[in-house]
């Protein structure tokens, strides 16, 4: 038995399932969020309608990488009229991993901003 079953009661697992994309085939926090983009263009309507309030997407990641995914999400996922939050994942091997410089996170935003214009 899974111990953090207790920590989701309630959560329709079959249905988060369902919606859920796992990606290994971008290469880069651009990708990631485009690669997303087109896999939820084409199951959107499966999704069926959405409740007021209902959030879109729930962004894991590490913290490190917070910075700058929020800033790239901002873009791909704000252009399509998607809501999304964050939660944290821990690294791999569960280490600290170093916190991301600002720069890369702005260059991250400079480039998605190039790329969607």
């Amino acid at each position: 038995a899974n111990p953090h079953r207790l920590r989701f009661a309630g959560v329709d697992s079959a249905r988060l399932a369902a919606r859920m994309v796992f990606d290994r085939d971008a290469i880069d926090t651009l990708a990631n969020f485009t690669c997303f983009a087109v896999e939820y263009r084409s199951r959107r309507r499966s999704f069926g309608a959405r409740a007021p309030g209902d959030l879109d997407v729930l962004v894991v990641t590490a913290a490190y990488h917070r910075p700058r995914a929020r800033l790239v999400a901002a873009v791909v996922l704000g252009s399509l009229g998607l809501s999304f939050a964050f939660v944290d994942a821990a690294p791999a091997g569960g280490a600290d991993a170093e916190p991301e410089r600002q720069i890369m996170a702005q260059r991250a935003g400079s480039e998605t901003m190039l790329r969607r214009a």
